[in-house]
C-alpha cells in the first residue's frame, strides 16, 4: 500500500508516457446485436440513453476486453456475454484500437464449448502476441526504468478499477453502513477488490490450518487412548503348560508350528469322524447288545422256514378261490340273460298301458289318425287367424281410439277457427279505413309547415323594420300604412302563431290516434297469423288421422267389431283362443305319440312270458358262492399279513448280519455286541480329550501372537504420533507466517492509506471539498478501529476552530454527498494510478442522487480533466448542461445516442459538434 501512495504522489510531479483509446468495436456483445463501432478520437466521449439501453454494457465491453472478466458479475458463464439473438457459429467479440496503432481483440465463437482468444495486432495487421500474458506487457507501465510488478494480483485485474467507475460500485459504497462492508466497498473503488479476496482466501486457509491442527491433535489423543486400550487387552500365558503340550505332541515353537497344529487337528478330526460314524451305525444294533453273530444267524434261519410254509398255504387258497370264481362267472352269465328278457317284458307291458291311457284321453276312433291330424291342423289355423285379428285390434287399440276421436272433434275446432279468422279480418278492414282517414287529416295539416315558414319570413321583415325604424312604407310590397307598419306586421305574426298552435294540437291528436289504431292493427294481424298456423296444424292432424284409419281398414286382419270392442274384452278373447290352440296342439301331440307307441309295440309281439322262479334260484346260488369267496379271501389276507410280518423280521435279521460283517467283521463273531460298542466309545472319548488339548495349545499360541501384534501396533501408533506432532509444528509455523502476512497487508492499506486519505491537501479531500456543497471547512475523516473495517466520519469546524466528529457519514450525509465522496475517491485514485499506460477515465452515470449544485460542480471538475474522458448519462438536462459548460471544448466532444429496438437490442447514433 505504501508503494501505491508513493505512486499517487509521484504521478502528481511527473507525467507518464500514456496512450488513449482510438475506437471500440462490439460484435454480438450483450445488448449490442451485430457489429457496432465507436470512434473515440475526441477527448470527451458521452454516452446518452435511457436505462437498459447499453451504457453499462459499453463499459463492460472495455473491461472484458482488457481483463477477461466483468467485475459486477459473479458468474463467468459465457452466456451472459453474447447477445440473446445471436446464432450458433456467430462471433462475440470486443476490439479496442489504441492511438499507437495497436489493436487488442478478445473474442469467442458461440457454440457448445466456447473458448476465448486474445490477440494483440500491430498497425500493419501482424499479430504481436496472443494470450492473457500479452496484456500484462502491453498495459503495464514503467517508472524510473524499473518494471512495476504488483503484489497479490496481476495488472489487468486492477486496470478496470483504476480507470472505470461503475454505478454498481457507487451504489455499493452509498448503501454500506457496516464498517467491514464499507471497507470492502472502498477497496473495490481503489482497485484492490481481488487483493482483499486473496486476503480472505488466506484467512480461510488459516482457518483450515486450525482445523487440521485440531484434527491432528485429536488423532494424537486417539492414538494415546488406543495404546492404553491395547496394553489392557494383552493376556497372560502359562509358558510351562505350553512347553509341556509341545513336548507331548513332538512340536517345536517356530514359524511352522501353526501349520503343524492344523495338520494334527485335521488328523484327529478325521479319526473322530470315522469312529463317530462307526459308532452311530453300531447304535442301530444295540437291541442285540447281549447277542453275538451266531445267535442272530440262528433266528434268521428259523424265520425263513416259517415264511416258506406261509407261501405254500397261500398258493393252495388262491387255487381254490380261482375255481369258485369260474363257477360264479358261469352262473352270472345265465342270470344276465334272464334279467334282459325280464326287462324287455316289462317294457312291453308299459307300452300297452300308455296306449290305453292315450286312447282314454283322446276319446276318438284312432283307426285313421292322419284324418284326425288334418282336421286338428285346420282348426288350429282358424284359431290362429282369429288370434291375429284380436292381437292387431289390441295392439292398435290406443291409436285407433285417438284417431277416431280426432276425426270426430277436429272438424268442429276447424269451423270455430275459420269463423274467428273471418271475424278478425273484418275488424282489420275497419281499422285500416280509420287509419287512412287519420292519414288524410295529418297530410292536410302538413300545410302548417308552409305557414310556419311564412311567419318566419314575416318575423325577419318585422326585425328589419324595427332596426331601421320604418313606420309607413312596407319594404316588401311598398304599401303605405300611415305610420302603422310595425303594429300591422306584429298583428299578422300573432294571428299566424295562433293558427299554427291550433293546427298543431289537432295534428298531435290525429297522430296519437293513428298510432293507437296501427298498434291495434298489428296486434290483431298477429292474432290472425297465429290462428292460421293453428288451423293448418289441425287440418294436418285431421288428414293424418284419416290416413291412419284408412290404412287399418285396408288390412286383411281388420275387424270393425273387434276394433270397436273394449280392451279388456280383447285381452280375454286372446287368452281363450290361445287356450284352444294349446289344447289342439296337445291333442295332435298325443296322436303322434300313440302312433310311435304302436310302432314300438309291434317289436315286442314275439316276446313270451318268463318264469321268475328261475331267476331267484340263480341269485341264491350266486349268494352262496360269494359267501365262500369272502371266507377264502379272509384266510388268504391273514396268510399275507403273516408273510409280510415274517418277511420284515427276516429282512431285519439279514440287515443286522450285514451290519455286523461291515462294522465288526467275521473275526469277532463270538463277541457280544455291547463289548465292541463300549470299546469304540472309549476310543472316541480319548480322541476328544486329545483334540481339546490341541485346541488349548493353539489358543495359547494365538494369545502369544496377538500380544506380539498389539506391541507392533503400539509401536506404529508411537511412530504416527511423532509424525503428527511434527506436522502440527510445521502447521503452527505456517499459520504464524500467514497471520503475520495478513496483519502486514492490512497495516499497509489500513494505517498508511488512511494517513494519506486524511491529509488536508490529499487529492480525495481536494475533490470532495470542491464537489461537496457544504462549507469548505468540513472534511471527511477515514477511521479504522479494526484492520478490516472502515468508518467514514464527517468532521465539522466549530466557532472556536476545533473540529467535532459527527456520526457515521451514512447518517450525516445525503445520498448525493455519498455519491460525491465515492467519485472523489475514484478520481484521486485515477489521478495517481501507475497501473497502465492508458490515459483514460470512465464513469458510468456519475450524477445519480446529485442535486443541481453537485451537477454544476462535477461539470467543472470534468472540464479540467485532460485525460480521455468517457461518461454515460440518462439525464438529457445534464447532457445539455455539460455541453454548455464545455463550449470552449465543443470540438473535442462527441456524443453517442443509444436507443433500443422492440427486441431490446441497442442502436447507436453518433453526434458531433
Amino acid at each position: 500500500m505504501k508503494k501505491l501512495i508513493l505512486r499517487l504522489i509521484y504521478c502528481l510531479m511527473r507525467r507518464i508516457k500514456s496512450m488513449r483509446i482510438k475506437s471500440v468495436v462490439l460484435e454480438n456483445f450483450r445488448c449490442y446485436y451485430g457489429k457496432h463501432s465507436f470512434t473515440l478520437d475526441n477527448g470527451i466521449i458521452v454516452l446518452f440513453g435511457e436505462n437498459g439501453f447499453g451504457k453499462s454494457s459499453f463499459f463492460d465491453a472495455i473491461e472484458w476486453c482488457l481483463t477477461g472478466a466483468i467485475n459486477r458479475f459473479i458468474s463467468t458463464d459465457k452466456k451472459i456475454l453474447y447477445n440473446f439473438y445471436s446464432k450458433l457459429g456467430d462471433n462475440c467479440s470486443v476490439s479496442i484500437e489504441f492511438d499507437n496503432g495497436n489493436t487488442l481483440i478478445r473474442s469467442f465463437k458461440i457454440q457448445e464449448n466456447m473458448r476465448e482468444t486474445i490477440k494483440l495486432i500491430s498497425s500493419k495487421g501482424g499479430v504481436i502476441k496472443t494470450g492473457q500474458s500479452c496484456l500484462e506487457d502491453f498495459i503495464d507501465t514503467n517508472i524510473d526504468g524499473k518494471n512495476n510488478k504488483k503484489e497479490f494480483v496481476e495488472t489487468t485485474s486492477l486496470v478496470k478499477q483504476a480507470l472505470i467507475l461503475s454505478q454498481d460500485q457507487v451504489t455499493d459504497f452509498i448503501l454500506r453502513d457496516d464498517p467491514n462492508e464499507r471497507f470492502n466497498a472502498l477497496v473495490d473503488i481503489m482497485g484492490y477488490k481481488k487483493w482483499t479476496m486473496i486476503i480472505n482466501n488466506l484467512k480461510k486457509v488459516n482457518d483450515k490450518i486450525k482445523v487440521k491442527i485440531r484434527d491432528d491433535q485429536s488423532q494424537i489423543n486417539t492414538y494415546e487412548k488406543l495404546m492404553s486400550e491395547k496394553e489392557k487387552e494383552k493376556q497372560e500365558v502359562d509358558i510351562y503348560i505350553v512347553n509341556e503340550l509341545l513336548r507331548k505332541y513332538n512340536l517345536t515353537l517356530n514359524k511352522e508350528t501353526p501349520s503343524q497344529i492344523t495338520e494334527l487337528k485335521d488328523s484327529i478330526k478325521k479319526e473322530l469322524v470315522l469312529y463317530g460314524k462307526n459308532l452311530n451305525e453300531l447304535s442301530r444294533l444295540l437291541h442285540l447288545r447281549n447277542s453275538n453273530y451266531f445267535d442272530i444267524e440262528v433266528e434268521a434261519n428259523s424265520i425263513k422256514s416259517s415264511l416258506n410254509n406261509a407261501y405254500s398255504l397261500r398258493e393252495k387258497g388262491l387255487g381254490l378261490s380261482s375255481k369258485i370264481m369260474n363257477k360264479k362267472e358261469d352262473v352270472t352269465k345265465v342270470l344276465s340273460s334272464v334279467k334282459r328278457e325280464v326287462k324287455i317284458l316289462n317294457e312291453k307291458k308299459k307300452i300297452e298301458e300308455d296306449i290305453k291311457l292315450i286312447i282314454q284321453e283322446v276319446g276318438e276312433d284312432l283307426t285313421y289318425y292322419q284324418d284326425n291330424i288334418d282336421k286338428i291342423e285346420l282348426e288350429i289355423k282358424r284359431f290362429e287367424n282369429e288370434l291375429s285379428k284380436v292381437r292387431l285390434a289390441a295392439g292398435e287399440y290406443n291409436n285407433y281410439i285417438v284417431h277416431k276421436d280426432t276425426i270426430k272433434k277436429i272438424p268442429l275446432i276447424i269451423v270455430g277457427q275459420e269463423f274467428e279468422i273471418h271475424k278478425i279480418t273484418k275488424e282489420l278492414k275497419l281499422i285500416e279505413k280509420k287509419i287512412n282517414k287519420f292519414d288524410d287529416i295529418i297530410n292536410s295539416k302538413q300545410a302548417n309547415s308552409q305557414l310556419n315558414k311564412l311567419n318566419n319570413s314575416i318575423q325577419e321583415i318585422y326585425n328589419y323594420v324595427l332596426e331601421n325604424e320604418i313606420e309607413d312604407t312596407c319594404p316588401v310590397c311598398s304599401t303605405n300604412n300611415s305610420g302603422n307598419l310595425q303594429s300591422h306586421i306584429y298583428s299578422n305574426i300573432k294571428n299566424n302563431l295562433e293558427l299554427i298552435v291550433k293546427d298543431s294540437s289537432t295534428l298531435n291528436k290525429a297522430v296519437n290516434r293513428r298510432n293507437e289504431l296501427k298498434g291495434s292493427y298489428e296486434k290483431k294481424s298477429g292474432l290472425v297469423r297465429n290462428l292460421l298456423k293453428k288451423l293448418e296444424r289441425n287440418r294436418e292432424e285431421l288428414r293424418y288421422s284419416e290416413k291412419m284409419i284408412s290404412e287399418l281398414q285396408e288390412n286383411e286382419l281388420y275387424s270393425e267389431v273387434l276394433f270397436e270392442s273394449e280392451k279388456e274384452f280383447l285381452r280375454e278373447k286372446s287368452e281363450k283362443i290361445g287356450d284352444e290352440i294349446s289344447k289342439l296342439n296337445q291333442k295332435k301331440f298325443q296322436i303322434f305319440e300313440l302312433e310311435k307307441l304302436n310302432v314300438q309295440y309291434m317289436q315286442f309281439e314275439h316276446i313270451k312270458n318268463i318264469d321268475i322262479e328261475d331267476s331267484d334260484s340263480l341269485n341264491k346260488e350266486i349268494f352262496k358262492l360269494d359267501k365262500y369267496l369272502r371266507w377264502i379271501s379272509d384266510v388268504i389276507k391273514k396268510i399275507n399279513e403273516s408273510i409280510e410280518t415274517l418277511s420284515t423280521e427276516h429282512a431285519s435279521k439279514m440287515n443286522d448280519l450285514s451290519l455286523w460283517k461291515n462294522l465288526i467283521g467275521e473275526s469277532n463273531n463270538s463277541i457280544k455286541l455291547i463289548e465292541v460298542y463300549n470299546h469304540r466309545n472309549n476310543t472316541i472319548t480319548n480322541l476328544d480329550n486329545k483334540l481339546e488339548e490341541v485346541y488349548r495349545l493353539e489358543n495359547f499360541l494365538k494369545t502369544v501372537q496377538e500380544n506380539e501384534d498389539k506391541n507392533n501396533l503400539i509401536n506404529q501408533y508411537k511412530s504416527d504420533m511423532k509424525i503428527l506432532r511434527s506436522n502440527i509444528s510445521k502447521l503452527i509455523n505456517k499459520q504464524n507466517e500467514i497471520t503475520k502476512f495478513i496483519d502486514n497487508a492490512y497495516n499497509k492499506i489500513g494505517s498508511q492509506a488512511l494517513e494519506y486519505f486524511n491529509q488536508q491537501d490529499s487529492s480525495i479531500q481536494k475533490y470532495f471539498r470542491y464537489l461537496n456543497p457544504m462549507p469548505t471547512s468540513n472534511k471527511v475523516i477515514f477511521k479504522s478501529e479494526n484492520k478490516d473495517e472502515l468508518e467514514l466520519i464527517m468532521s465539522v469546524e466549530g466557532e472556536d476552530g476545533d473540529y467535532t466528529d459527527l456520526s457515521n457519514v451514512q447518517y450525516s450525509m445525503s445520498s448525493g454527498q455519498l455519491n460525491v465522496l465515492a467519485i472523489s475517491l475514484f478520481l484521486a485514485i485515477n489521478e495517481g494510478q501507475t497501473l497502465s499506460k492508458l490515459d483514460l477515465i470512465g464513469i458510468d452515470d456519475p450524477i445519480q442522487n446529485m442535486d443541481d449544485v453537485n451537477q454544476f460542480s462535477i461539470c467543472d471538475v470534468f472540464s479540467n480533466i485532460r485525460k480521455q474522458l468517457i461518461l454515460s448519462t440518462h439525464d438529457y438536462d445534464f447532457l445539455k448542461l455539460f455541453i454548455k459548460k464545455n463550449e470552449h471544448r465543443v470540438n473535442d466532444i462527441k456524443v453517442f445516442m443509444l436507443e433500443s429496438d422492440r427486441f431490446a437490442n441497442t442502436l447507436v447514433k453518433e453526434v458531433t459538434f
